[in-house]
């Protein structure tokens, strides 16, 4: 299985830069509550940008934000259907802080 990598709240720059470079291809990164916002354009590195790496944000925050026309376009929105989907099919689980 594959890593997801749960960012709940807008990280430091650090805790964010670690995450992007820990990432392998088939990770999922997975932006809720206010970390919605820590995806926004220019956020994510190219070279995260361009692996096969699946970058995913639960639309309700992104909603409750207001960050959909900021998010990065690497960034998919999804429902709460999909964040139960994605907990039961990634093992292990790593929550950024």
């Amino acid at each position: 299985m594959t890593v997801l990598h749960l960012i709940n709240r807008a990280p430091p720059a650090d805790a964010l830069a670690r995450c992007l470079a820990s990432l392998t291809a088939q990770d999922t990164v997975l932006f809720y509550e206010s970390g919605v916002l820590a995806c926004c354009a220019g956020a994510l590195t190219s070279s995260a940008r361009s692996s096969r790496v699946r970058f995913v944000a639960l639309r309700v925050d992104v909603e409750a934000f207001g960050a959909a026309s900021r998010l990065d376009p690497a960034v998919e929105i999804v429902d709460d259907v999909d964040f139960v989907d994605l907990v039961a099919s990634h093992q292990p689980i790593v929550s950024w802080a």
